[in-house]
């Protein structure tokens, strides 16, 4: 419980997690694309062209990995907020909001991690058009999460 006179924060909304969890591959991308005009050597074009075509198709891969990781966390949400529920302190009034907060980062983390994996290929050489296509999957996935309801 607060003190007296503190202000209770107040959790953020569930379309505020989304968009943001979704927003982070696509700028994960963006600054590793900027990071590497600015700062890797003129050589390291010559590794990625070298490495792309044998790192395309992993990348490819990537999309319906991140697909299915969307819906295979959709559907383990309930578990994990029973899970989140069952180590509160139990009488906690926000229990309920912590335990939907966690549900969401973790089930929202699982269809990024191919996205993710996708970015470094592209950071390597692959196609962009395949990594394009796994953060795309990887948002859909992020975005499928809110079609649970506590």
């Amino acid at each position: 419980m607060p003190p007296p006179g503190a202000q209770r924060r107040d959790a953020p909304s569930r379309a505020v997690v989304l968009a943001l969890v979704a927003a982070s591959t696509p700028l994960a991308l963006g600054a590793e694309t900027l990071v590497r005009r600015l700062f890797f050597p003129p050589a390291f074009q010559e590794l990625r062209a070298w490495l792309g075509p044998s790192l395309s198709p992993w990348a490819w891969a990537c999309a319906p990995l991140a697909l299915l990781a969307g819906v295979a966390a959709l559907l383990l949400q309930p578990r994990v907020r029973r899970r989140a529920l069952a180590k509160l302190a139990p009488g906690d009034p926000d229990a309920a909001g912590k335990a939907e907060l966690e549900t969401l980062m973790i089930c929202t983390s699982v269809p990024q991690l191919p996205a993710l994996l996708a970015t470094v290929g592209f950071m390597l050489g692959a196609d962009l058009r395949a990594v394009a296509a796994a953060i795309a999957a990887g948002v859909a996935g992020v975005l499928l999460q809110g079609r649970s309801r506590p």
